[in-house]
């Protein structure tokens, strides 16, 4: 199971959503005491992890619902934040999906 988004996905997000990767940046660094010179990226991704998504949306008091369906052609999660739903193979993937949504 994946545990926290990749250093290309945070890139990539940084490059397309500014202001918003200023928000996920101000809170992260909060769990941060040093950040080794060259490896920012990488400490950023690994602390975006399922526990800390969770915790950013739960902070914003947003309607959150957290399903895992198997069916045998089909098994993933799925979110529900604020009406909209979410659906990946991996909670991860679809938890940092729902975390852009609302920054």
């Amino acid at each position: 199971m994946k545990q926290h988004i990749t250093e290309k996905e945070l890139e990539k997000f940084c490059e397309e959503n500014e202001n918003e990767a200023t928000k996920l940046i101000k809170i992260i660094s909060k769990d941060i005491d040093f950040i080794p010179l060259g490896t920012e990226n990488l400490i950023f991704a690994e602390k975006v992890n399922i526990g800390k998504m969770i915790e950013i949306l739960e902070q914003d008091n947003k309607l959150l619902d957290i399903t895992n369906t198997y069916h045998p052609k089909h098994a993933g999660w799925g979110i529900i934040i604020n009406g909209k739903e979410i659906k990946s193979q991996e909670l991860c993937d679809a938890l940092w999906e729902a975390v852009k949504t609302i920054l």
